[in-house]
């Protein structure tokens, strides 16, 4: 996608060009990750992959979560857990987990998506944690 046609799109979806849009995000940035730390909305470390093969895994669910993408004119949730994504020590991006939403850090922006319970559930087995382990903040949504 041209950068003009991303600009229209990007405005458009944060409900500065009309109608909100729903957008695609290719998460091109996540193919250099080889480090995931996973944190609280407060940054509190849980867990940190380093695993080739679970990174491979995390990669393919936000791949496969690519439509859908925008801005809630009431603004982005904030989710209890997020995946923080790095290449050293460069960071390239973050997906937020909630119960029935995701929340990423892309090309600058915050977007958000919804999505099954189901979803959360799969991810969070694929990194090794379970719904119900203790990662609660007082300030975070669900």
């Amino acid at each position: 996608m041209g950068a003009r046609n991303w600009l229209s799109r990007l405005l458009s979806a944060v409900g500065l060009g009309g109608e909100p849009e729903y957008m695609e995000l290719t998460f091109e940035s996540l193919n250099e990750t080889d480090r995931i730390v996973v944190t609280t909305n407060l940054n509190r470390p849980l867990k940190r992959i380093e695993e080739a093969e679970t990174i491979g895994k995390v990669l393919e669910f936000v791949k496969g979560h690519r439509d859908g993408w925008h801005v809630p004119p009431e603004g982005v949730p904030v989710a209890k857990v997020r995946l923080n994504f790095y290449h050293g020590d460069r960071p390239l991006g973050n997906l937020g987990v909630g119960r029935t939403f995701l929340a990423a850090h892309q090309h600058g922006s915050f977007f958000s998506k919804t999505s099954a319970e189901t979803d959360r559930s799969r991810l969070l087995e694929i990194i090794g944690m379970q719904d119900d382990q203790d990662i609660s903040d007082p300030l975070a949504h669900n």
